[in-house]
């Protein structure tokens, strides 16, 4: 057995200290991994040979990646961002995706926040007028209950506010306090549900290829400005450094190397299609389910969900994901709509209308399977 460390993250300031002629980029290992499967040399030899020819290596990446759809491949390179001076509104949606990515914020359970915020671009003079006087009064009450919330803290937890004060009183400084940063951390916990989704944030955030392509097509048609812009600069900050594995995040380039539009309908339509659409598929059916209809829980209080019919199993999903219905009453409304072949056929052609060759399947193609689980969770 021979194991090789191929590659590692290093500091975006390390590679600008390369000599000139260096070109630094992630392709040359997702085009060296990408001919394993078919060629006989070996990885090291492969790697090298992209790394010597990186234009090489690149054509064989947009070959390989989007004309064979290979787009795993792209999952081999990897990408470090900093994020700043952004939206808790803006962080939610670009966290949306998990496969493929690292996330780690500043938090606003140990740090005590100052009162910055984001204020939208889409509101008018007079709205930014009402909305910064909104805001103000919520981190006004946020730094106002801070200290309070500290007392009650330290009033409640006896045991934990006596070991703050000792090692308080043994010179420990305040970052090593254990005791005493545990029981600020829960007062700003709840100061924290204060403040709007406004609030600014910044975090490090590590993507593959494919995920950032994913994340970057998302956000280009999201209904909130930030987002939009921080599709653009996302695109911007990589569109240099690995032109072959985000060609799908522009639609210039796609049209110049495949000769064909860039159908970007998944990401502008699909998922506010599947609202409008399953809405109007409650509406017409939910009159018809009755007590016959089949549960898809084995019990009343055992939320053991057991169904192998694959059909049934995604349409249920789609319902139940883009409602507010239970999984009993998505699922029921599932039966009634499969009970009739071209009913089926017909709501099948509707979810997926805009998905193009390059596109993936709406997430609820994944609930699938013979075993699956449905959690009731607090938060």
């Amino acid at each position: 057995m021979k194991v090789t460390l191929a590659g590692f993250n290093i500091d975006s300031n390390l590679i600008e200290k390369l000599p000139e002629d260096t070109i630094a980029t992630p392709e040359t290992i997702s085009a060296a991994y990408a001919r394993i499967s078919r060629d006989p040399r070996d990885v090291p030899e492969l790697r090298k040979e992209a790394r010597e020819q990186v234009k090489k290596a690149r054509r064989s990446n947009k070959a390989i990646v989007f004309g064979m759809s290979h787009h795993s491949v792209a999952e081999h390179a990897y990408f470090n961002f900093d994020i700043l001076q952004i939206s808790r509104l803006a962080l939610e949606e670009l966290e949306a995706r998990r496969i493929g990515a690292a996330y780690t914020e500043k938090s606003q359970r140990y740090i005590t926040l100052n009162g910055d915020f984001v204020v939208p671009k889409e509101f008018s003079d007079e709205d930014i007028v009402k909305f910064e006087e909104l805001v103000g009064f919520q981190n006004k009450f946020y730094l106002d209950n801070l200290d309070k919330l500290t007392r009650y803290q330290f009033y409640n937890n006896p045991e934990l506010a006596e070991q703050a004060r000792s090692a308080e009183e043994k010179g420990t400084s305040n970052k090593m306090n254990r005791a005493k940063n545990t029981l600020e951390g829960w007062a700003k916990e709840d100061a924290r549900y204060a403040l709007s989704l406004a609030t600014q944030a910044q975090l490090g955030m590590s993507f593959n290829a494919r995920t950032l392509e994913h994340a970057i097509r998302t956000m280009r048609h999201s209904q909130l400005e930030e987002c939009r812009k921080l599709s653009q600069k996302l695109y911007d900050v990589t569109k240099e450094i690995a032109p072959s594995l985000i060609i799908l995040t522009d639609p210039d380039e796609f049209k110049k190397a495949f000769k064909v539009k860039l159908q970007d309908d998944n990401f502008k339509s699909t998922r506010s299609n599947l609202k409008k659409y399953v809405k109007e598929l409650i509406e017409k059916y939910y009159s018809e389910l009755h007590e016959d209809l089949p549960n898809i829980l084995i019990e009343e209080h055992e939320q053991l969900i057991l169904e192998s019919n694959i059909d049934r199993n995604i349409t249920t999903a789609v319902i139940h994901n883009n409602s507010k219905l239970s999984i009993e009453d998505s699922y029921r409304i599932a039966c009634v709509i499969l009970a009739d072949e071209e009913r089926g056929k017909s709501f099948f052609t509707e979810i997926l209308k805009y998905i193009s060759a390059f596109d993936p399947l709406p997430r609820e193609f994944e609930f699938t399977g013979e075993l699956k689980y449905e959690l009731i969770v607090s938060a």
